[in-house]
């Protein structure tokens, strides 16, 4: 008798029926959220795919939102950021999947691009995607990550800081308010850099970038900001500045 022909299995092929079909029906969907009399159903319909992911399919899902363009609905360019953040929050093993190479580098740099959109739900959602991902990384982790260069989100999101672009200046800032819960305190020399870009001519985007600094708990008014230690003794910035001019 011939040895069997049939093919050895792999973590993701696309050529099978089922990834094939599980890939039409998410871009069917994705489709569907540029029209205003499906986009609800569509919507429903993408949730559901999140949930019911498996880990052979969720590179393919992956790769489907994150080919959206920006001829796309607002209404789609921002429920594709809702879900590439919703992604951060799987369980177990496909949360482990989403946070790590490749799939984490796609999806922040699609969520990158979605801080410079012209529109500012879009980019506002593409904040709150980025928290998603620092909050399921302070969980897969257990909070190593810190508030350093080591955290991948944070990483990202002072590279557009230092970039003049404006919209995507404010969008990051308004992204590090929202990881600041997730990520402890900032590192001080990270803080310290932030906090000369607002004493900058060329820093345009000041208010969001105070405001993630600097912010407190409404209810206990306690620091909950990126800087939750260095802002309780307010001569510190000052001291920084005088270190550096002498």
């Amino acid at each position: 008798m011939a040895p069997s022909s049939r093919p050895a299995s792999s973590p993701l092929n696309l050529q099978t029926p089922s990834a094939k079909q599980k890939k039409e029906r998410i871009l069917q969907a994705l489709n569907k959220l540029n029209d205003r009399d499906t986009q609800r159903s569509a919507s429903e319909e993408l949730a559901l795919i999140l949930h019911d992911m498996d880990p052979d399919g969720l590179p393919a899902l992956v790769a489907c939102l994150c080919t959206t363009a920006s001829d796309q609905k607002v209404y789609a360019r921002k429920e594709v950021c809702h879900l590439l953040g919703l992604c951060g929050s799987m369980q177990g093993s496909l949360q482990g999947q989403v946070l790590q190479p490749p799939l984490l580098g796609r999806i922040m740099t699609q969520l990158k691009r979605a801080l410079q959109d012209a529109d500012g739900g879009v980019r506002e959602a593409a904040a709150e995607g980025f928290a998603q991902l620092a909050k399921g990384l302070q969980e897969h982790h257990e909070g190593a990550l810190g508030g350093g260069l080591g955290n991948p989100v944070v990483k990202l999101l002072l590279e557009c800081i230092a970039e003049q672009k404006v919209p995507q200046q404010g969008a990051a800032a308004l992204a590090l308010g929202l990881v600041a819960p997730y990520i402890g305190t900032l590192d001080a020399s990270l803080a310290k850099d932030l906090v000369k870009r607002l004493a900058s001519p060329i820093y345009l985007s000041p208010a969001n970038l105070l405001a993630a600094l600097g912010s407190t708990a409404p209810l206990t008014l306690q620091p909950s900001g990126l800087i939750k230690v260095w802002c309780v003794s307010l001569s510190a910035p000052a001291a920084w500045f005088k270190q550096d001019a002498a």
